[in-house]
């Protein structure tokens, strides 16, 4: 029954490589699609983060004048996560903050290294799996 349960765990593996690397494919042919702007509004995260600094900079002031020493930040004027994606899309698609547009791109060579990985990772899980499958085919009887 165990040695049943792990080649199913096995074969569910590699179902999932492979959906992995089919949306790697994927996204290999409509990389052009995957742009700072659509990457940013498919998080739902704020493109323009200084306009959420200067929301938080006057939430801070408006309860520093009520009083307020300590006081409770909304998300949706949070300016963290939005500089987070941008610098993390910067490094992937290889712009300086300094030059960053709408229509930056996701380096190509970032997408066919991770299909390089996706396909390497399918076949060694494919192989091990083979060998597990058939070491349990004839050693059971």
């Amino acid at each position: 029954m165990i040695h049943t349960w792990k080649k199913l765990k096995k074969i569910k593996m590699i179902e999932v490589s492979f959906q992995s690397f089919h949306f790697l494919m994927i996204l290999g042919y409509t990389s052009h699609l995957f742009t700072r702007e659509n990457l940013l509004k498919i998080e739902g995260i704020e493109y323009d983060f200084k306009r959420l600094q200067k929301l938080e900079r006057e939430h801070s002031i408006n309860q520093y004048e009520k009083g307020n020493t300590a006081y409770f930040i909304s998300c949706e004027i949070e300016p963290n996560p939005s500089i987070e994606r941008h610098r993390i899309i910067d490094g992937l698609s290889n712009v300086s903050k300094n030059t960053r547009s709408t229509t930056d791109c996701v380096n190509t060579h970032v997408i066919d290294s991770l299909k390089d990985k996706a396909k390497k990772t399918t076949e060694r899980i494919k192989n091990n799996v083979v060998k597990d499958i058939n070491s349990l085919c004839y050693t059971r009887e």
